[in-house]
């Protein structure tokens, strides 16, 4: 976070200004509870609904190489976006390719030749973070920025076992995670992007038609869980059906906005 401001700070420094406002925070008490980020919150509500329009969260940016970002639907496509826009962590220093080509190709890696790539799914936001009380709560279209451990490597892997302990230190990244600082080049260069489109664009980069299609989906799902069915019937959950009914038109919308509002 703190290359981040740098990188923006030098841009300052040549007169630039972004057409919104840009907040760093760095919060207390996560595993606590998300307790920090959730004070912040409650005491600036009403200006947070009304006013912000998008949250990068860097919680876990430099574990390791593989993507496993979450989203909002609608910052889909800016993220996909800064993975194109940052460099391939195993290119030549020469001749840089882009990180999303390297990320497509890593989740492909098992595929044969002739089989077509697949696009790696980009995951809802979970409560787990400090983005919850800013996305969950208030609606504020977030990204939970996430770089893990390249699990085809090294089989049977699932989180670095330092995690949270008194081993985690900058000798630990220094020499063992990250001492290329290859990781940190490409947590930077995807938030600077991110950071950019979202203070900078004249028209905000949210593609609306992803939202559409994640409530059909969503909605879909809750249809063919029993359990929740079940539990509908009994609650009559009445909100359900108003969604159930918003979404068509929705979807038919949402398009039509698209194209007007980027061309």
């Amino acid at each position: 976070m703190m290359e981040v401001v740098h990188v923006l700070g030098k841009l300052m420094e040549k007169g630039w200004r972004p057409r919104r406002t840009i907040i760093f925070a760095s919060w207390a008490a996560e595993e606590y509870g998300v307790i920090g980020s959730y004070e912040f919150v409650e005491d600036k509500q009403h200006k947070i609904r009304e006013r912000m329009v998008g949250l990068l969260n860097l919680d876990t940016c430099s574990i390791g190489p593989i993507a496993v970002t979450q989203a909002s639907p609608s910052l889909r496509d800016l993220l996909l976006n800064s993975y194109k826009n940052a460099y391939d962590l195993e290119a030549d220093s020469s001749v840089h390719g882009s990180y999303y080509d390297y990320w497509l190709n890593w989740h492909n890696s098992d595929k044969n030749e002739s089989e077509q790539m697949d696009l790696p799914d980009i995951p809802l936001l979970t409560p787990s973070s400090d983005h919850a009380a800013f996305n969950l709560q208030n609606g504020v279209p977030a990204i939970r920025l996430m770089f893990e451990e390249d699990t085809k490597k090294h089989k049977g892997l699932r989180g670095n076992p330092t995690y949270h302990t008194g081993y985690e230190t900058f000798y630990l990244i220094d020499k063992l995670i990250d001492p290329e600082y290859k990781l940190h080049r490409l947590c930077v260069q995807t938030s600077t992007y991110i950071l950019m489109e979202m203070a900078d664009s004249l028209v905000l980069p949210y593609n609306l038609n992803q939202m559409a299609e994640a409530m059909a989906t969503g909605l879909g799902n809750f249809k063919e869980d029993d359990d929740l069915m079940d539990l509908m019937k009994v609650y009559k959950l009445e909100a359900l059906e108003t969604l159930k009914i918003r979404v068509v038109p929705c979807r038919n919308t949402t398009p039509l906005w698209t194209s007007w509002t980027r061309p």
